[in-house]
């Protein structure tokens, strides 16, 4: 079984059968790499990013018994199953990054599915917080875009629309990896599109919160 890829929190397996596995890192590796990422500024950083790799597990733990309920829900993720508490088989996928053309009205349409992506997720009672387009998404073999990426999710309408009101996508670290000229579409049609009305119209709380 041969790594093909990681992320903040797990390790990821070719199967070799159009899925991967997904076996999540232990919570120092995890606090470790935050502790890079804020430029090594002491404790109060390393035990920051242990308290969010917690909150991360406790949000895939939720949505693994969510996706119990719904087969659409488990499509839009791509098919996870999970074989042990924390570790999970998922459809192998092509992220948006290694999609993207370089042909401007191309790009356009697959930040387009993404956007719609987003709605479908609302649909579903959760939303991505991170907007890591280009990395957390991908198409699966038969095209469709997915979110391969569902530990930082929040299940909270009223975290969404704070997102929402800070255009925290302008922030992201996918964002600053796009062209110009398609950046400036992308912050265009966002802030058209994901907004505190398209929010209302969408979200539907089909899971009562705990």
């Amino acid at each position: 079984m041969k790594k093909i890829g990681e992320g903040w929190y797990y390790d990821v397996f070719d199967l070799e059968n159009d899925r991967v596995l997904k076996k999540r890192k232990d919570f120092t590796s995890i606090a470790a790499k935050f502790d890079k990422a804020f430029f090594l500024r002491g404790i109060y950083k390393w035990f920051k990013g242990y308290n969010y790799a917690v909150k991360c597990a406790w949000a895939t733990g939720r949505m693994k018994e969510r996706i119990k309920k719904s087969f659409e829900l488990a499509k839009i993720l791509g098919n996870p199953v999970f074989v042990s508490d924390t570790n999970y088989e998922q459809d192998k996928v092509r992220i948006i990054a290694d999609s993207l053309s370089g042909i401007l009205e191309e790009d356009k349409k697959i930040i387009d599915s993404y956007i719609k992506s987003i709605f479908v997720c609302w649909e579903n009672a959760f939303s991505d917080r991170i907007y890591n387009f280009s990395i957390n998404n991908g198409y699966n073999s038969w095209n469709d875009l997915i979110l391969i990426d569902f530990n930082e999710v929040t299940f909270l309408k009223n975290e969404v629309l704070k997102d929402i009101l800070e255009k925290r996508w302008e922030k992201s670290w996918s964002a600053k990896q796009i062209d110009q000229k398609l950046q400036n579409y992308y912050f265009e049609q966002m802030a058209l599109q994901i907004t505190p009305e398209a929010l209302n119209k969408y979200w539907r709380q089909f899971y009562p919160v705990k």
